[in-house]
């Protein structure tokens, strides 16, 4: 893992980018996901392994209110 380095920024190539977001539940318990994605169509979802407690007003700052993770 030392030579990993997760940044959440998307890596762009035309249609085709790759970014990471956490996938919350009611309790705010996160998982984050790397998603793939083609223009404004998920291409898919991998769970990265990470996950975490979080207080209940807490907001991933890599995503808006939108469930389109492509957008």
């Amino acid at each position: 893992m030392n030579n990993f380095l997760f940044t959440g920024q998307i890596i762009e190539n035309k249609n085709f980018h790759l970014s990471t977001i956490a996938i919350c539940n009611e309790t705010n318990y996160c998982e984050d996901y790397e998603i793939e994605c083609n223009g404004n169509k998920t291409i898919k979802t991998i769970a990265t392994g990470f996950s975490i407690q979080h207080n209940e007003d807490w907001v991933d700052p890599r995503r808006e209110q939108n469930e389109n993770y492509c957008e």
